[in-house]
């Protein structure tokens, strides 16, 4: 019987074994052993995860009864069509006195509308809400109308479970970061990436000096005491700033030369780069950038979208790029911050905010080959104010007065001054380019769009010249002057560019269609500012320069320099050529394949007008930057077929020419370049600066790339008959 009765008895149920923590921080399946075989290869401690503790069952709630009534029948009203017309509030029911205090509260729901300074519709303005710590916007009629009752739900929940706030050891994280810039192991720690107690101010010295004076995305006064916790451990300062804080760094180096990096940190500045992009990508995934985000995480996403620019495909930094934007419209920043009654430092700082990142991916979009249309137009944020740092005080409610004079804000003012013109006058801008294309043909019976858009090009430049009157001081230097290029740089280049082709003084010698027209524009453009960039270097301001560099766009020129090796206006091409080589000294880095095949493009361009040269009895002497070029190409395999270090600069012209003969056609003679900049249908995928700033880009897939130039993939181009592999 009894051993019946043992036989019977069930077996005790076996304890569940769990993942351990390293496995579900990577999100990889566990094999359950102890230790793992993840853990063993990652070489690293095998710990078993805790479950969480069981919830209680606990009685229905009264209050949280009536609310989840409430909404019930606001989604009936909702189904039955009775929603609110645009511009009038949402209905939100009143909550019962007994209600628990709402855990977050909206900073404000005004119900007027505005007019958009980029010509939108009026639309009601939303409401901008806190919850769990984050700024959200919202702007959906049903979600505002349900959002007070819900978020007092959550705390009526929340209250009556304390239990349920575990700890949250053992359970996945929650972490969707690792979507965009991968997760790497937990037990990295950043003090191991921080820069030493001398570096960090120095770095936060040299991005005052040469960064902050063109962002002005960060408030320096507030941000100066978290710089003096991080210097002595950064683990002490929140993620957020710890985020801030490595893209400040990367920042920094960016506005350094590869001399300068070294002489100032003991290394390289790719490793420099590397090292603090990791801090900031790590930082901003333990944060959980994609949830948790606020002003802090934004301006530490803005400055490493900055520090981005010209070393990572253009396509790459479009859509990430996007993601910024919708993080920024997330909380709220196309609204302008007065709208939600929000403090007068906060609502500044929004706009400094907004305006960098609308203008940045006015650019991303350009550079990917897409027109004006798709940069966001749905926003109203008022422009920033003519105020300096020292101005604004985080904790003051008095309103802000702008200064009448000059201040530290002058040129991005004036940049966003003409982000504003190109975002109201793109179709203006299309329909010239159209009637360009067309050879400037006039109609005596009305204005033509070409003349239309001259006089809003005139309109621009008088606006801007006023600020330059009333806001800029020369004698002030720095940043003042880098705003003194603004307008020259832009105006003087729409302006050229605004020029018939039949207008030009060498229609019928020397220009015979747009393409040529352009070809002009380029060697203008660069060559009036040659001496304003070298002017930025004084003032530590190249690297802005810099990062507009098109390195595509200098393959579109150097084959039409092939195409024409002679004449007035390739003798100042070759001038402008020289200058770029001069203020890019990336372009001799023949470790990178799109310098050397630029390099190339050069050499065979300049061996091609030395023998067209020598037909005509003329001998030039050769430039320095050619015989570099030469000298760097003979070491590198791709040109160690057809040249060597001990060749003379003639024989090197000569071997080059072997390959082609002076009349025989090659890839370069056959290429049709109306087809590139003249042929499509969309002329907004053209922009003005592409001709002036014509930088550096990694070696990103060949297939991939996108170009303004009416989307042409430049990588294309047939180049085998040159010689070049």
């Amino acid at each position: 019987m009894s051993a019946t009765t043992a036989a019977a008895a069930p077996h005790p149920k076996p304890a569940k074994v769990l993942a351990c923590v390293h496995c579900q921080y990577r999100k990889i399946k566990c094999d359950r052993q102890q230790p793992c075989s993840n853990c063993i290869k990652a070489k690293i401690a095998c710990k078993p995860s805790t479950p969480a503790p069981p919830h209680k069952r606990r009685r229905p709630n009264q209050d949280l009864l009536e609310r989840l009534a409430r909404c019930e029948k606001l989604l009936k009203q909702y189904a039955d069509g009775n929603v609110p017309a645009p511009g009038e509030p949402a209905p939100v029911p009143a909550a019962p006195a007994s209600s628990a205090s709402a855990s977050q509260h909206a900073l404000s729901a005004p119900a007027t509308t505005t007019e958009p300074e980029t010509g939108a519709s009026p639309k009601p303005t939303g409401k901008v809400v806190e919850e769990d710590g984050n700024v959200r916007f919202m702007d959906n009629y049903i979600r505002i109308s349900f959002h007070d009752e819900l978020a007092a739900m959550r705390d009526i929940i929340d209250d009556d479970d304390v239990e349920s706030e575990s700890s949250p050891v053992g359970l996945s994280p929650d972490n969707n970061a690792d979507l965009l810039l991968g997760v790497e192991d937990a037990a990295i720690d950043l003090q191991e990436l921080q820069p030493d107690l001398v570096n960090v101010f120095g770095l936060w010295q040299l991005f005052l000096d040469r960064v902050n004076p063109l962002t002005k995305t960060i408030h320096a006064p507030s941000l100066q005491p978290y710089v003096m916790d991080a210097a002595a451990d950064i683990n002490k300062v929140p993620l957020p700033y710890q985020a801030l804080l490595f893209s400040m760094y990367s920042m920094a180096v960016i506005s350094l030369t590869p001399q300068e990096t070294y002489q100032l940190l003991g290394i390289t500045r790719d490793e420099a780069l590397s090292r603090y992009n990791r801090g900031t990508k790590l930082a901003l995934t333990r944060s959980n950038f994609l949830k948790n985000y606020n002003m802090t995480i934004l301006q530490a996403l803005v400055l490493y979208m900055l520090s981005l620019n010209g070393r990572v495909d253009h396509h790459s930094t479009w859509i990430m790029g996007g993601t910024v934007l919708r993080i920024a419209q997330k909380m709220g920043y196309h609204r302008d911050g007065e709208l939600f009654n929000l403090s007068p430092f906060e609502a500044e700082m929004r706009r400094r905010l907004w305006w960098h990142v609308i203008t940045q991916d006015s650019r991303y979009a350009m550079l990917s080959g897409l027109s004006h249309s798709w940069v966001a137009s749905n926003w109203d944020t008022k422009m920033p104010q003519n105020l300096n740092d020292a101005d604004l005080f985080p904790n003051s409610m008095d309103p802000l007065v702008p200064r009448d004079g000059p201040t530290e804000m002058a040129f991005v003012l004036l940049m966003y001054k003409y982000q504003r013109f190109i975002s109201k006058t793109h179709t203006a801008f299309e329909g010239a380019f159209f009637a360009l294309r067309d050879g400037g043909k006039r109609d005596s019976q009305q204005r033509s769009p070409i003349d239309e858009y001259r006089v809003l090009v005139d309109g621009i430049d008088e606006e801007l010249a006023e600020f330059e009157r009333t806001s800029v001081d020369l004698t002030a230097g720095g940043v003042h002057e880098a705003a003194m290029m603004v307008r020259p740089l832009f105006i003087g280049k729409m302006k050229n560019f605004m020029v018939p082709m039949r207008e030009q003084p060498e229609w019928g010698t020397e220009i015979f269609d747009q393409v040529d027209s352009l070809f002009k524009n380029f060697v203008l453009s660069h060559s009036r500012n040659a001496t304003i960039y070298k002017r930025m270097v004084n003032s530590g301001f190249l690297w802005f320069v810099q990062s507009s560099f098109q390195i595509d766009a200098l393959l579109l020129f150097t084959a039409k320099l092939y195409q024409r090796p002679t004449g007035k206006l390739t003798d100042g091409a070759w001038i402008t050529l020289e200058s770029i080589h001069e203020l890019h000294p990336e372009l001799f880095d023949m470790s990178t394949r799109k310098h050397e095949r630029q390099a190339q493009s050069t050499l065979k361009a300049w061996a091609m007008r030395e023998q067209a040269l020598a037909q005509c009895g003329t001998q030039v002497p050769v430039p320095d930057f050619i015989q570099r070029l030469r000298q760097l190409l003979s070491s590198s395999r791709a040109a160690s077929s057809y040249t060597n270090t001990s060749s003379s600069p003639a024989s090197v012209s000569q071997m080059f020419m072997q390959q082609t003969t002076p009349f025989q056609k090659s890839s370069m003679d056959s290429i049709d370049l109306n087809q590139f900049l003249l042929g499509n249908g969309n002329a907004t995928n053209l922009n003005l600066d592409m001709w002036g700033n014509v930088v550096m880009e990694n070696d990103a897939d060949p297939q991939q790339q996108a170009l303004p130039y009416g989307g042409f993939d430049f990588s294309k181009l047939d180049f085998s008959n040159m010689g070049f592999s």
